[in-house]
Order: structure tokens, then C-alpha cells, then sequence
């Protein structure tokens, strides 16, 4: 299969958009330059002199380069590797040949395209340092230049050493490694089409399978294409798909690798496997590329080496979990890989890695526990999937049934992503189960995933889903999220259901209009035309006309004539709300207008015609209603209609700019014209050539006529006549000759255009007039006389300038500026850009003149000097000290040496200028004079300090303001410090002058600023208005700079001075950022301060703008409003366990916000994200090399992994060799008692170590399991367990304990120690907050009658025991303390 596809390329290092529902979006769409910016054709790279053409296998990298060699209309010259095998056949076919011999002579232009660099029968190392070194031959031949080099190489292929030749022959600018981009839709789209298939059905089963990742590359694609043939669709499952499209791009299918035997040294099936293996590493480790080079330590942290992946390892004791390094560098050469850049190679689609991560973990049998222990969020009490393994985990749903039962108890939502269709009804059922025990308990956003409802289906989904749709006690959330599922589901048989919530005044508007949509695809006829009341707003409010838009989308046109659409539309009750009703007026009326509704179109155009302009949110509609009116004019009451709105609008002076194409056209525009001329109005309404003129061309002046000439009605003939004398141009002689003519036998344009053609004296006043206006206008029109050149030239004066300075004026190069400052078109001089080489006449400047302006820069530096006693703090414009600055500026570019050899009275004549000299905002410029402030402060310290107060003084008493503060940037020190903070101390400096060295200050962290401003707050100086206003500044200043200082100085004295903070909140919040302050303060301190705002600006007296049209003013208040905003936003996004507890905080304190949960909900999924702590490549593989084996991430964890060992030893002492009766002692014959708490607790111990020491069961930790010693002699019955990160700093998460707490079954504080013990005394006095309570159940008849312990069991037995403790364990797991029961089974 060949098709005709325009293929894109991506640099290497470049960024792919898949946005187009997973296909390549479109570069050459309207957005597409900006969303796909790094992805273009060809010819946009034709011109780079080195490209290299990469692409994995299957892309379609060969037919690409094929279009384009044959697009090429310069010589080209295509070689196929593929076909060498001998070094000298590949030199004179290259170097030797005729096209090649000529380009490097100058004759003509080259495109030399090497092809299969990766196919060549020279081994390809051979290949790339055989063409870097005949490359190299001419790189000093001029004619290079001619010649267009081109590789095509697979990506996993392409070699380095070659890269790094050609970079060096050719230069970083001249050379790209561009890869070829994947499929459109339209080209996948467009191929179909080509194959006779039905497009529109084969995309939307792409959809529906999503197997997007595998129809945009063309191997897969043909793949898709064969089996749609054969079988009309696709298999059943998503799984089988992807297996047999991945193991396709894991098969070598180049038919010249097939036939010369290099398809490698495994078959695809292994090269899947090895694929899969690097897919788990990955995605479980959370890696972005594969390191394909060697490590000199130089590896991306985002990267996993070779060696990562194939298990050698210190920890790594199973050998036969170990692969070769050659089998995982066979596996990135397929089609699953594409290059990231130089030795680094990532997945060609991230879904690949997904699938085969997936397929990795279930094909190597990991149990569910397994499982769930690497994908659920270790830190999250709701055990919910950790946010970047959804997907892979939606694959192991997929393929495991059981991982899909244990994701439906703790994050059913994931599930939503999977293959649903492919478990059975039962599980479906499950699934709807879960997710709505969610959406009531308002745990889950009903929005959330909505595209993917349709996968629910199931044979009992609509009696699962009914109660909620109809029952009002349901929470909304539920019944938006049951409702939407029906609209998925096309579940029509609720459609009664939904038709009696839609019209339900009573119930919440949210959960109408979604039942209203729902309606819109599940309604039949008869339930159809029962929506009317709706579009009449005859049922209940409908403030955002979605109700309406609902009804009208689902009536019109078969229920609705245009008469009665027309009727029932209104203008949107909101201006700037964009829902249905505004999609249904924009979009959905229009194209399915009849001829007979275009009158009513027209009438309810009209009554919106009369104002200056039409209303925005209907203007869309109106244009396009006008647009299609302006086809059917040829009926008599669509002309009538039209015309009676033109009409009105002509009143408006409307430009009709949206029908433009009506009135170009001739015959429509002559048929208005025409109707309009016979209009009943008073033709003075009308006939005003300043509103008229564009229904008015000059092609139509015969027309007119020739309609007049006919006319018989005087009224209409003085309007046609009227209409031709504004038409006509005296200036036109056939204009002139028609109207002429015209006039001969027509009195009534004879009155009109008469004049025209009287006769005037030569020598009147009148003749006089028209000669001068006309001379005027030829004026006009005449070009503008340019200036005569300048002499001497520009040319000429910079080297006579340059000599004079030379032969010792000094003054020459304040002059020389001046000369390269003129701009010749109009003689203006620009003289306030500091850099010399950006002068307008800069490129006149040769290199030569160059080097001479340096040395006199240099000399100006040194001799001049430079009395500042004049112009310094002054406005004036003093010439010699600006040239001086640019003199200063340029030596600092090109010889900075020379500048450090500058003494400090050169830099002391000099301060002056650089500290006055204005430079633009650009950084660059700033960037360079805070350089040379610096300089000159480091000289001469005490004379820029001494200019630098002049210059504070000046700038307060002219402009209350201090801007020259900021050119210090890069000169403070204590000395500066201390200077310019004495300087705040005194008083005379204006507010914002006083704002502004505070701010600097403490920017700059200068000793003493903090505690002035501090000191500027202090409580007993707020009463005094003048101290006020500097303790206001001081606050905000603080607040900017040193937010937890400013925090705590303020915060105090919102209690005692509740509207000095407030104040302080109005003028900080103006021009507020915002993550500084927030970064500083705690968690705790950002709820505070939020809770005070809202109290004190609450949500409900925010400014409200959704009528305004356009941009509006933001005022303190909403400044504020979004001061309080951004903190909720910041503790969303932070992501922390404690900014979601504040989180909750604030849902308890602010019950008046019930939107707030949806924040918290939020805030818990970027948390999710945030404390995710990827595993090591070793630990993924020691897990899938033990089923027993466990990931242990937090307490929780580590407490399963103790309940489950513990399991494995009740099995032991009950096995086919019991061990049970090591833990009784034999006292007589058939005589038993059971042994001590102590030893029964060391036994365990002990146990444990064997299991989880011994077996490696715990794969991402060390343990280690102790006794403590009891506070009396043999007290120590409980064991520690702590789990330890091997290597690194010990942090907060490294170190994770859980405590057991052993008892035997006779107690006598058995039912209690779990809480006076366990919980009131281990959990709460340490860190540890997880424990187990593990209770030995002996019993036996052999047991000794005269043990007092026999006496002291409980009588509720075994069994009763176990769902006691349970329960006990339940209810005290709570404020952060988990806890767990276990009783073991002891009995002999």
C-alpha cells in the first residue's frame, strides 16, 4: 500500500503535538504553526545544508525521502547504502562521480541524498567514519557551499562519531537531525478513502478501540487496514490489538534486511518481551528515555542506563533475571523507539510503554497484592491509584480480573480508562456499584472522565442507574454523574424518567439540564415535542438558557416551523456564558434554514436592526441568517424582508462589512439597490451618499442610467437621478461621456449633473476655485519630495571624524555619534541609544573604521574629562557624556580588560555618566550598566555614593519616586547598605520614594532594613496618621520581601487593629504576584490568612463582571478577591499531606463555602502526584522475581506485610508437619501448657526475621525486627519492625515502624491493652502510628488443669475473639493511628 501523504518532520530534540485525539496535529491548520511549532514539511528545511533524515522502522521514513528526492528540480544525486559493500565502490560512486566532481567545481548546485545509512553491508561504524574523513577532504573548498547533503538513517542506527563530524565540517547553524513525524487524521482519513473503505466508520472505530497509537504510524496502520478488510471491524479486545501491533513493530519488515539476513539475532516475540521488560522499568521508575551511551556520569536523572535495565546489580542475586545489554540495543532499534537525542531514546508513544508495562507484569504472574503494592499511593487513606500510573493500570485491569475487582474498592474511576467491554456483566456491575457509592458520597467529580461513560454498559444498567436519576434524596453529583451515564449509554428507556427531571421546577437546575442534553439524543418523537415547554420558559428559571437550548436543539426544524423558532428566541440572559442555547443560535440554525422560514428570519433580524450595532451575542446568527437571505433575493418576500433591514441599518451607518460578498456581487447588489430605491420611506431618510455608498460601484453608473431612462414615476426618477450624481466621477471621461450623453434628453439629471457641464470664464472667481482645489489635489497625490543627500556623505564623515580625533579633538567622537545617529529620510537624530553599533548608521561602519572607533572609545575613556558641575541632576542633554557612555559600553563588549585596567579617577570622571545614563528596559542594556555601575563603585566608592544621594534627592523632590536605586543591583554591600538606610532614617523622602529604598533593602538583605521596617509597624504609632502611612508601606514592603518576618509582625494586630491590616491587605494586594509571600508562610499561616479574608471579603460580595462585553477595570476589591483566590489555589497545587489537612480545616471553619470539598479533592490528586516516590529498576525487578516478595512505602504497608507473614506462620504451625507444639511445653504425659507471652513473642520475632530478613520478602528496604525491654524484669512483649531505605540520608519517609504488641489469649486486660497499651502508650508516645495487636489463641483438652491461665481464657472463644478485636481495631484507627488485630490460632 502507497498513499499520497505529505509527511512532517520534528527536530530531534523537538516537541510532537498529538492533541488531534491522538493523531499528529495538523502543522498546516489555522493554530497549527503555534501548537505543532517544531513540526514542519520539507521544504521549510530544504534549505539547511546537512539534514539527517531519522525515523524508527515502520514509520514510513522511505517513501517520505522518495517524495521528496522526487519533488527536487535541482541535480540530485541518491545513493543506496543498502547495496555497498566494498569501500572503493562507495567512493566513486560519491567522490568520484560526475555531479559530485562538478558541485565542488562551482558548476552547479547539489542534493546528494545517502539513503539506508543504517542498511549499508559496510559495518556501519565503517560507513560513518569513511564519509566523515572524504568530507573532510573539502572542507576548505569554498564551493561546500553547493552542496546539499542528506542521510536517511534509522534513529536507533544513526551514529555518533558521524554526528559529531559533521557538526564540526558543516557548524552547529548548518546542520539538523530532524525525525519523521507521525500520521494526521487526514491522512489516515484520506488513505481509507484510497482503499474503498467507509472513512468515517474506520475513524471512529480507531476511537472506540483506541488504537489511535497504532493507526498513526504506517506499518501498524496497514496492520488496522487488513484486518478492517477482512473482518469489517476490529478484535473484540483492546489487548489482542496492541499485542499484535506491538509485536508487529518489533518484526523487521524492510524486505533488504530480510534478504541480506541483518534482521538481528531475535525474533520478535523476544524482542517484545525485552520491550515489555524496558517498558515496566520505565513507567514503574518513572523514566523518561533510555541512556543508550556510555556513563561518565553524565546521565539524565530522567534517564535509565542499559545496565539498569538489565538487572546486573550488587542486590541482584537471581542471574536468570539478568539479560544482555545486546538484546536491549536490538530492542530499541525497532519501531517502539524513537530518538530523544544523541544516545537517548524514548517511547515512540507512551501508550506503547503503558501496554507492555502492563503485559510485562501480568505475563510474569505478580499476585494482586503485588500489584496493588506498587500502583496505590502508599501515603493515601483512600489507597487510591497513584495519579502517574493510571494508565498502566487500566492495562493490568485489563488483563487481570482480580487487580480490576480490587481497583473497584478504592479507585473505580481508573477503571474507567480500560478495557470495560472485555469483563463479564457481573464485574460492569461492580464497576457502576463503585463509581456511584463515589459520585454520593461527593468523593469523586462527576465531569471527571465522562468520555469514557459509554464503556459501563451493561444489560442492568439502566434499573442500576434509575434510582438515582429520579430520586431527589440522591446527592446532585450522583445524579448529573447517572444521568450522563444514561446520555453515554443511550439508555432511551429512561427517557421518561429524564423528561419528568427536566420539567421539574422543583428540582436542582444543574440536574435538569442534564437531563435536558441526555433528551436531546435519547428522546423519541412523542417525548420530543413534550420538551416545548422549555423553549418557552414556561417551566421554572432558566438563568443560563441551557434548558432552552436543550429544547430548541432537540425540536427544530422537524418540530418547530421557523414562524415559531423565530418567535421563541431571545437575546442570552448571560453576556458572557457560552453553553448550548449559544452554540444552538450560532451554529444549528442557520444551515438548516429553509427558503420559506427565511422571512421570519428576516422580521426577527429587524427587530434587532435598530440600534447602532447588533448585539455580539446574536450577531453571528444574524450574519449568517443576512448572508444566506442574500441567495434567494429573486423571491418577493425574502427581497421585501432583506430590504426592510437594510433599510434600518442604513440609518445606523452600518458598513456592512458582513455581507461583503453580497454586495461584490453585481446582480445581488443591484437587486438591493434596485428595492431599495422603490422603498415607501422618504427618499431624504434614505438617499444620504454618506450611508449609501456601499451599495454604490462606479461599474453600476450605466445601470442607473439605463433604470432611469425607464422610469416614469417623478419621485423615483429624482432618486435614480439624485443616486447618479453621487455616483458620478467628473474625473472619469467615460464617466463624463455617459452622464453627458444621459443629460441630452433627461431633465431630471439634467437638474442633478447640469452643472458639470456649464461653461465657466477663464478668468472667474469660480474658475480660479476649482483651479486651485484642483491643484491642491494633484499636490496631494504627488510623491514626497525626498531630502537631498547629505554632505558630506555618512561615509565620508565617519572617516573624517575618525581623523580628526586621531589627530588630537577629542570632541571628534561626541560629533562622530552625532554624524552615525542621523536618520537620512528625514534628518533626525537619535541621540538616546546607548549602544554605539545600534546607531542608525552603524552599517556604515566598515571592520577597518571599526577597530580605529575601539582605540579612540579607549582613548576618549582615558583623556577626556568630563565636568559634570553643569548637567549632572539636571534635564540637560550633555553630548560628550553620552558619546562617553557608548565609549564605555562598547570597550566593555569588546575589550572588558581594558576596563579593569581603568584607575579609580578615570572612573571616578566617569561615575557621573553612568549613573545618569537612560537605557532602555531591555535586559540586555540594563544588564550591561548595572556592569558598569558596578565597575565604578568597586573604583570609587565614595564618589558614586556621593552622586548616587545627589541623584535620591533629585528624583524625590521631581518625581516622588526613586528609580536610580535600582542601577546599584550589583553593588551592595554593608557600605551601601548602611549609606542608603541612613538615608531612609531621615525624613524628607516621599512615599514612594521611602517604598522604594525599603524595598531594595531588604531585596538585598541589608543588615538593620528588617528591624527598621519592623520598628516603622510598632502598635503605638498607628494612632498617628503620618506614621500610619509609613507603617503601611513598611508592611507591604515586608510582606514582599520577607514574608514570614512581615507575617508575623502584622498578623498579631488584625484583633486590636483590624482596618490598619485591612488597609495593608488593599495596597499589598494591588500588583500582587503572589508565590513569594506564599512560599515563605507555613500551611497553617496560608489557611489563617485565607479564613480572615473571606470573613472579610466574602465570595458574595465579589465584583461581579459576567454582563460586561469587553475588559474591565480591576479595583482594589477584586484585587483582593484574587489575593484570596490564590492562596486556596496554592495550597491546591502545592501538594503536600498538610495542605490538604489545612484544606480540610477550611471545609470545617468556612461551612458557607460548599465548593470547597471539590478543592480538597483536588488538592488530594496533585498531592498524589507530589509524594510519589518512584521504585528503583532493581526493586522492580527483585519483585517480579519473588510472587512473595512486597513493596513497602509506608506504614500501612508495612503492616500488611506483617499480617500477611503471619499468615504464612499460622499456616506453618498448622501444616503437614505442624510446628504448633514448639510453642507448648510438654509438663507430663498428655500434658501440656502453653508457653510464656515472652517466649511465644520471640518466637514470632524470630519468624520474622527468617521471612522478611531471610526470603528478601520486603525488595525496596532493609529490615530490621528488635525486642524492647519491658519498663520491669521480663516485661518485653512487644516488637519493633522498621523498614529502612538502604543507602542514602535517613529523611522523614526512610525510616518507617510498626509496633506488635503480643498477648496470649489469658490476659487478663486482653479486651484492653489494645487501647491502654498499644495505642495510649507505644503510638501515642512515639512517632510510630501504626501497630498490630497479635493475640495467641491457645488452646487444647491436653492442656494442664492446675495452669491458672487455663482458667483465665475468655469464654467467647476463638471465632467471637477475632470480631471483637477487629472491631476494637477499627474504632481507635483514627486521627492519623492505624491499627490492626490478629489472632492466631495456637490450639494443639
Amino acid at each position: 500500500m502507497t498513499f499520497s501523504w505529505k509527511r512532517f518532520w520534528c527536530p530531534r530534540t523537538g516537541t510532537i503535538n498529538l492533541s488531534d485525539d491522538g493523531y499528529l496535529y495538523n502543522p498546516e491548520s489555522e493554530y497549527g504553526h503555534i501548537i505543532n511549532k517544531h513540526v514542519v514539511p520539507f521544504d521549510k528545511i530544504a534549505g539547511i545544508p546537512c539534514l539527517i533524515l531519522l525515523g524508527e522502522p515502520g514509520i514510513g521514513k522511505t517513501e517520505a525521502l522518495r517524495n521528496v528526492i522526487n519533488s527536487e528540480e535541482t541535480p540530485t544525486l541518491r545513493i543506496d547504502l543498502r547495496s555497498y559493500g566494498t569501500e572503493a565502490r562507495l567512493i566513486q560512486n560519491v567522490f568520484e562521480n560526475p555531479l559530485f566532481e562538478a558541485c565542488l567545481k562551482g558548476e552547479h548546485i547539489l542534493h546528494l541524498f545517502l539513503d539506508s545509512l543504517d542498511e549499508c553491508l559496510l559495518r556501519i561504524d565503517y560507513v560513518a567514519v569513511l564519509l566523515a574523513e572524504e568530507i573532510k577532504k573539502y572542507r576548505t573548498n569554498p564551493n561546500l557551499k553547493n552542496l546539499f547533503l542528506r542521510i536517511a538513517c534509522r534513529t536507533a542506527d544513526w551514529p555518533s562519531l558521524l554526528e559529531r563530524e559533521l557538526m564540526e565540517i558543516w557548524g552547529n547553524n548548518n546542520i539538523l537531525i530532524m525525525e519523521l513525524a507521525p500520521l494526521r487524521r487526514m491522512d489516515v482519513y484520506s488513505a481509507a478513502v484510497e482503499l474503498g473503505i467507509d472513512a468515517d466508520r474506520f475513524i471512529d472505530e480507531i476511537r472506540a478501540k483506541e488504537v489511535t497509537p497504532l493507526a498513526i504510524k504506517p506499518i501498524t496502520l496497514k496492520f488496522l487496514f487488513n484486518l478492517y478488510i477482512r473482518h469489517g471491524n476490529f478484535p473484540s479486545t483492546q489487548k489482542e490489538l496492541y499485542l499484535q501491533g506491538c509485536e508487529l513493530l518489533c518484526e523487521e519488515t524492510n524486505e533488504s534486511r530480510i534478504v541480506s539476513r541483518n534482521i538481528g539475532d531475535l525474533s520478535a516475540k523476544d524482542r517484545l518481551k525485552v520491550a515489555s521488560r524496558i517498558a515496566a522499568l520505565m513507567v514503574f521508575s518513572n523514566k523518561y528515555a533510555v541512556w543508550r551511551g556510555i556513563n561518565f556520569g553524565d546521565v539524565p536523572e530522567e534517564d535509565i542506563t542499559l545496565r539498569d535495565i538489565s538487572g546486573e546489580h550488587p542486590r541482584q542475586r537471581d542471574v536468570s533475571l539478568i539479560i544482555p545489554e545486546s538484546e536491549i540495543d536490538e530492542t530499541l532499534s525497532t519501531g517502539l523507539f524513537s530518538s530523544r537525542g544523541l544516545n537517548r531514546f524514548g517511547w515512540a508513544h507512551q501508550t506503547y510503554a503503558e501496554f507492555l508495562a502492563a503485559l510485562y507484569i501480568t505475563q510474569n504472574e505478580l499476585s494482586p497484592v503485588q500489584i496493588m503494592s506498587i500502583i496505590e499511593h502508599p501515603l493515601d487513606s483512600e489507597r487510591k491509584i497513584i495519579p502517574q500510573l493510571q494508565e498502566v493500570s487500566a492495562w493490568m485491569a485489563t488483563m487481570n480480573i482480580e487487580v480490576f475487582r480490587h481497583i473497584i474498592k478504592c479507585d473505580p474511576q481508573v477503571l474507567l480508562r480500560s478495557d470495560v467491554a472485555s469483563v463479564d456483566v457481573e464485574d460492569r456491575k461492580s464497576l457502576v456499584n463503585g463509581l456511584m457509592e463515589l459520585y454520593s458520597a461527593e468523593r469523586i467529580k462527576d465531569w471527571d472522565f465522562d468520555e469514557y461513560f459509554y464503556k459501563l454498559y451493561n444489560p442492568f444498567l439502566d434499573k442500576q442507574i434509575k434510582p438515582y436519576v429520579s430520586d431527589k434524596q440522591h446527592s446532585y453529583v450522583a445524579r448529573r454523574a447517572a444521568i450522563r451515564i444514561a446520555r453515554a449509554c443511550k439508555l432511551g428507556v429512561l427517557q421518561d424518567d429524564l423528561l419528568e427531571v427536566a420539567l421539574n421546577k422543583d428540582e436542582e437546575y444543574q440536574v435538569r439540564v442534564q437531563a435536558a442534553y441526555a433528551l436531546c439524543e435519547l428522546a423519541d418523537e412523542q417525548t420530543k415535542r413534550k420538551m416545548l415547554p422549555l423553549a418557552k420558559s414556561e417551566s421554572g428559571e432558566d438563568a443560563d438558557d441551557e434548558l432552552k437550548g436543550a429544547s430548541l436543539r432537540t425540536l427544530w426544524p422537524q418540530y418547530l416551523s421557523g414562524e415559531e423558532l423565530f418567535s421563541l428566541l431571545t437575546i442570552p440572559n448571560r453576556r458572557n456564558f457560552t453553553g448550548l442555547y449559544r452554540m444552538f443560535l450560532n451554529y444549528e440554525i442557520v444551515d438548516k434554514l429553509q427558503v420559506r422560514d427565511l422571512p421570519a428570519a428576516l422580521r426577527w433580524v429587524l427587530k434587532h436592526a435598530d440600534n447602532y450595532h447588533f448585539d455580539h451575542q446574536i450577531d453571528d446568527l444574524i450574519y449568517g441568517i443576512m448572508n444566506k437571505a442574500g441567495g434567494y433575493l429573486g423571491e418577493p418576500l425574502v427581497l421585501k424582508a432583506f430590504t426592510d433591514v437594510i433599510r434600518v441599518r442604513l440609518v445606523h451607518h452600518d458598513t456592512f462589512n458582513y455581507i461583503t460578498d453580497l454586495i461584490l456581487d453585481k446582480n445581488t447588489r443591484r437587486a438591493i439597490l434596485s428595492s431599495l430605491m422603490y422603498t415607501t420611506c422618504e427618499y431624504e431618510e434614505v438617499f444620504n451618499a454618506s450611508v449609501f455608498y456601499c451599495f454604490i460601484k462606479s461599474e453600476d453608473l450605466s445601470w442607473m442610467i439605463e433604470h432611469l431612462q425607464r422610469e416614469s414615476v417623478p419621485k423615483f426618477k429624482h432618486k435614480w437621478a439624485v443616486l447618479i450624481k453621487y455616483t458620478f466621477n467628473d474625473s472619469n471621461p467615460e464617466d463624463v461621456e455617459l452622464v453627458y450623453s444621459a443629460i441630452q434628453n433627461n431633465e431630471m439629471l439634467a437638474e442633478q449633473c447640469g452643472q458639470f457641464f456649464i461653461s465657466i470664464p477663464i478668468d472667474s472667481e469660480q474658475a480660479r476655485e476649482l483651479k486651485d482645489s484642483y491643484m491642491r489635489r494633484v499636490k496631494w497625490l504627488e510623491p514626497r519630495k525626498e531630502y537631498p543627500p547629505i554632505h558630506p556623505s555618512i561615509d565620508e564623515r565617519i572617516g573624517l571624524r575618525l581623523n580628526e580625533f586621531e589627530a588630537g579633538d577629542l570632541d571628534a567622537w561626541w560629533r562622530l555619534n552625532w554624524d552615525l545617529g542621523i536618520k537620512e529620510e528625514n534628518r533626525r537624530v537619535e541621540e538616546f541609544e546607548p549602544n554605539i553599533k545600534s546607531l542608525p548608521n552603524w552599517s556604515k561602519v566598515s571592520i577597518c573604521d571599526e577597530e580605529r572607533m575601539l582605540s579612540a572609545a579607549r582613548k576618549y575613556l582615558v583623556e577626556k574629562n568630563i565636568d559634570a558641575t553643569d548637567w549632572f541632576g539636571t534635564n540637560t542633554l550633555h553630548r560628550p557624556a553620552m558619546a562617553g557612555y557608548r565609549a564605555l559600553r562598547m570597550v566593555y563588549e569588546q575589550d572588558f580588560r581594558f576596563l579593569l585596567s581603568l584607575t579609580s579617577p578615570h572612573w571616578e570622571n566617569w561615575s557621573p555618566v553612568i549613573l545618569t545614563q537612560w537605557v532602555s528596559s531591555e535586559r540586555e542594556e540594563e544588564l550591561i550598566r548595572n556592569q558598569l555601575v558596578k565597575l565604578a563603585y568597586n573604583n570609587t566608592p565614595d564618589r558614586v555614593i556621593s552622586h548616587l544621594l545627589q541623584l535620591i534627592d533629585k528624583e524625590n523632590e521631581l518625581h516622588s519616586n526613586v528609580f536610580i536605586i535600582k542601577s546599584m543591583k550589583e553593588c551592595w554591600d554593608a557600605r551601601l547598605g548602611e549609606v542608603v538606610l541612613n538615608k531612609l532614617k531621615n525624613q524628607g523622602l516621599m512615599p514612594e520614594s521611602m517604598k522604594c529604598l525599603l524595598d531594595e533593602l531588604l531585596k538585598n538583605q541589608v543588615d538593620g532594613a528588617e528591624e527598621y521596617a519592623k520598628s516603622l509597624i510598632a502598635h503605638q504609632f498607628l494612632g498617628d496618621e503620618d506614621f500610619r502611612k509609613k507603617a503601611m508601606i513598611a508592611a507591604v514592603v515586608l510582606l514582599n520581601n520577607s514574608g514570614r518576618v512581615g507575617w508575623e509582625t502584622i498578623w498579631p494586630l488584625k484583633e486590636a487593629y483590624p482596618d490598619f491590616v485591612q488597609d495593608i491587605v488593599f495596597s499589598f494586594s494591588s500588583g500582587f504576584e503572589g508565590s513569594k509571600l506564599f512560599q515563605d508562610l507555613p500551611e497553617t499561616a496560608l489557611a489563617d490568612f485565607y479564613i480572615w479574608l473571606v470573613q472579610r471579603f466574602p465570595h458574595k460580595e465579589d465584583p461581579n463582571h459576567d454582563d460586561e462585553e469587553m475588559a474591565h477595570f480591576v479595583g482594589p476589591r477584586e484585587e483582593v478577591a484574587d489575593l484570596r483566590d490564590g492562596i486556596l489555589r496554592y495550597l491546591t497545587n502545592k501538594g503536600t499531606l498538610e495542605s490538604c489537612n489545612q484544606i480540610d480545616r477550611l471545609i470545617s471553619e468556612l461551612p458557607e463555602l460548599p465548593w470547597l470539598k471539590w478543592t480538597l479533592i483536588e488538592a488530594q490528586g496533585v498531592t498524589r502526584r507530589n509524594t510519589w516516590s518512584p521504585l528503583l529498576p532493581i526493586e522492580i525487578i527483585q519483585l517480579i522475581g519473588n510472587r512473595n516478595s512486597r513493596l513497602v512505602q509506608s506504614e500501612e504497608q508495612l503492616l500488611e506485610v506483617l499480617v500477611e507473614s503471619l499468615n504464612r506462620l499460622e499456616q506453618k504451625l498448622h501444616g503437614i508437619t505442624p510446628e504448633v507444639m514448639w510453642l507448648w511445653n510438654e509438663i507430663d504425659r498428655r500434658k501440656y501448657r502453653p508457653r510464656t507471652e515472652n517466649e511465644f513473642s520471640d518466637y514470632v520475632k524470630q519468624h520474622l526475621v527468617e521471612d522478611l530478613q531471610g526470603r528478601g520478602i520486603i525488595v525496596n528496604r532493609e529490615v530490621e525486627i528488635r525486642r524492647s525491654a519491658g519498663s520491669l524484669p521480663g516485661e518485653r512483649t512487644d516488637i519493633h519492625v522498621n523498614a529502612v531505605l538502604s543507602g542514602g540520608v535517613r529523611e522523614s519517609l526512610e525510616i518507617i515502624t510498626v509496633i506488635i504488641e503480643v498477648k496470649g489469649n489469658w490476659h487478663r486486660e486482653l479486651f484492653q491493652a489494645m487501647e491502654t497499651q498499644l495505642v495510649n502508650r507505644y503510638l501515642k508516645e512515639g512517632k510510630c502510628k501504626n501497630g498490630l495487636y497479635l493475640t495467641g489463641w491457645f488452646a487444647s483438652s491436653s492442656w494442664d488443669a492446675t495452669d491458672n491461665r487455663n482458667s483465665a481464657i475468655p469464654s467467647c472463644g476463638l471465632e467471637d475473639a477475632k470480631v471483637i478485636l477487629k472491631d476494637q481495631a477499627a474504632i481507635l484507627s483514627k486521627q492519623g493511628v492505624n491499627v490492626r488485630s490478629f489472632v492466631m490460632d495456637l490450639s494443639l
